[in-house]
C-alpha cells in the first residue's frame, strides 16, 4: 500500500484495475453502512511567502546551458507549514471539523530526546505572546512542521468530537485518505475502530484521481491564500518592508479555507452542493448503488470507464477458504484492527499456545486461527497446482484485502530456541521448528 508511485508511472491496465477495485470496496462499505457520513482528509504544504516563479536564495548559472544552481540558505519567509483540510458528504459536518495547522516548534532541545507531547506545545517566544487562534482553526507544533502519528491521533480526536456533537457516537464515519504511513499505524487503526470510524485507503498512485481534496479543493485553497497574500502586500504602505505576522497568517488560512469549502461546482445535477460534497460523486465514491448517479463521475483518465461502476459487485471479493478464517477470527477478535491477524501475530499465538499462556478459551481460539489460516494457505496452493500456474508467493488478493501465503506454525519453546534442541528430532517440537523456519524465510 505504501509503494511510491505516480499515476503517470502506472499502465492503463493498472489504473483501471485499481480504480475499479476501489469503487468495488466503496460500494461494499456503502451497502453495509448506508447511513454513514463520509469524510476525506488530506495534508497540503503552505509557505509564509507565496510569490510565484521567484526565489530569495542566491544563485548563479553554470556553463554549457546547464540549469541554475541555488546556493546559500533560504530566508525565514520560505518557511513551510502543513495545513490539513476536511470535506464531507455533509457540508455542515465539514465546517464543524477544525482546519488543522501544523507549525514549526521553536524549542531548541535535542530532537532525539524530545517527545511528541513536548514538541506539541505553544511556543513561549515573543512572536506568539499575543497571538489568538481564530475560530475554526486548530494549531499544533512539530519540529519540521510535518504530520506524524501523534498529530494524526489529535485530528482523529477532533473528528470524533465533531461527530458526537452533531450526530452522537453511534453514527458511522467513513474516513477516506491516502496511504501516508502515519495514517496506517496500529495506534490510529485501533483508535478509529474503537470509535466507529471505518477507514478507506486510496491505492498508491491514484490519489490525484480519487481523493476529493486533491481534485476539487487544494488548488482553490492555495489560490485563495496567494490572492489574500498579494492583497496584503498591496494594502501595505511599504510593500518591500511589509511582513505578514503569525496572527495575520492564521486569519489568511481561516479565510482561504472558508472560501474553498464554499465553492459550488457547475452543472444542474449538482445544484445546491458545494465542491467538497460533489467530489464524492464525481470521483465515484458515494454514488447510488443502482447506477443512476454514475453519469456524474468525472475522472480524467483515458483508462477509467465510469460506466463500469454499475456492473461491479457490491460485496467484497472473497478468496477460496476465506470464510473459514473469518469465522475463526470473529470468535475472538473485534470488528476493528484486532480482527486482522498478521503472520507475526499468528506465530506469537502459536507460541502462547505451547507455553500455556492465557486462558483455555484464548489458547483454543488462537489454535483455531492458526489451523484455519494454514488450511486456507493449503487451499490456495492446491488451486494453483491444479491450474498449472506459477506457484503462489507473497501476498494475494485485492488492495485492502491482501493475505500472506506464508505457512504459520507454533514457535519452539524458549529453552529449545536457545539450545537448538528438538530441531532434528521427530517430536512435535521439531515439526514446529521447521514450520517456523518456513514462515520466517517465506
Amino acid at each position: 500500500m505504501r509503494a511510491v508511485a505516480k499515476v503517470w508511472d502506472l499502465t492503463d491496465a493498472a489504473v483501471a484495475e485499481g480504480v475499479e477495485c476501489f469503487w468495488q470496496y466503496c460500494k461494499s462499505v456503502q451497502s453495509t453502512t448506508p447511513d454513514a457520513v463520509w469524510v476525506n482528509f488530506d495534508e497540503t504544504p503552505l509557505w509564509f511567502a507565496m510569490a510565484a516563479r521567484q526565489t530569495n536564495v542566491a544563485r548563479y548559472r553554470l556553463r554549457f546551458k546547464q540549469p541554475v544552481r541555488l546556493v546559500g540558505k533560504a530566508s525565514l519567509s520560505r518557511a513551510r507549514i502543513t495545513v490539513g483540510l476536511s470535506i464531507s458528504t455533509d457540508s455542515d459536518f465539514a465546517r464543524a471539523i477544525p482546519v488543522f495547522v501544523i507549525m514549526r516548534s521553536s524549542r531548541v532541545r535535542d530532537p532525539r530526546s524530545r517527545t511528541p507531547e513536548e514538541e506539541d506545545r505553544r511556543p513561549t517566544s515573543a512572536e506568539w505572546a499575543e497571538v489568538e487562534v481564530p475560530e475554526g482553526l486548530e494549531v499544533h507544533w512539530q519540529r519540521n512542521a510535518r504530520m506524524n502519528e501523534h498529530l494524526i491521533g489529535e485530528w482523529v480526536g477532533l473528528l470524533i468530537q465533531a461527530r458526537d456533537r452533531m450526530y452522537g457516537p453511534g453514527r458511522v464515519v467513513v474516513l477516506v485518505w491516502d496511504s501516508f504511513k502515519a495514517h496506517l499505524t496500529e495506534a490510529v487503526r485501533i483508535l478509529c475502530a474503537a470509535h466507529n470510524i471505518r477507514m478507506i485507503v486510496i491505492p498508491s498512485g491514484l490519489t490525484s484521481l480519487l481523493q476529493g481534496l486533491g481534485t476539487h479543493i487544494n488548488k482553490s485553497f492555495k489560490a485563495s491564500c496567494r490572492s489574500r497574500w498579494r492583497r496584503f502586500l498591496q494594502d501595505a504602505a511599504d510593500p518591500a518592508a511589509a511582513a505578514l505576522g503569525i496572527q495575520g497568517f492564521l486569519h489568511l488560512i481561516q479565510g482561504a479555507a472558508a472560501d474553498s469549502l464554499r465553492l459550488v461546482p457547475s452543472g444542474r445535477r449538482l445544484a445546491g452542493l458545494c465542491s467538497g460534497c460533489a467530489s464524492f460523486l464525481q470521483n465515484g465514491l458515494t454514488n447510488d448503488l443502482d447506477g443512476s448517479e454514475d453519469d456524474l463521475i468525472n475522472i480524467r483518465h483515458r483508462a477509467v470507464d465510469s460506466g463500469r461502476r454499475v456492473s461491479l459487485p457490491c460485496l467484497e471479493p472473497r478468496l477460496p477458504g476465506a470464510g473459514i478464517i473469518e469465522e475463526a477470527q470473529a470468535a475472538v477478535a473485534d470488528a476493528g484492527y484486532g480482527s486482522e491477524w498478521s503472520d507475526g501475530a499468528a506465530v506469537a499465538a502459536g507460541s502462547a499456545i505451547e507455553d500455556g499462556e492465557g486462558s483455555g478459551e484464548e489458547r483454543a481460539a488462537m489454535r483455531s486461527i492458526v489451523v484455519a489460516r494454514n488450511d486456507w494457505v493449503a487451499g490456495v496452493r492446491a488451486a494453483s497446482d491444479a491450474s498449472d500456474s506459477a506457484p503462489v508467493r507473497g501476498f494475494v488478493g485485492l488492495p485492502g484485502q491482501r493475505r500472506s501465503t506464508r505457512a504459520v506454525g507454533a514457535a519452539l519453546p524458549k529453552q529449545d530456541q536457545c539450545t537448538g534442541a528438538g530441531r532434528d528430532s521427530g517430536d512435535s517440537g521439531g515439526d514446529h521448528g521447521s514450520g517456523l523456519a518456513r514462515s520466517s524465510t517465506g
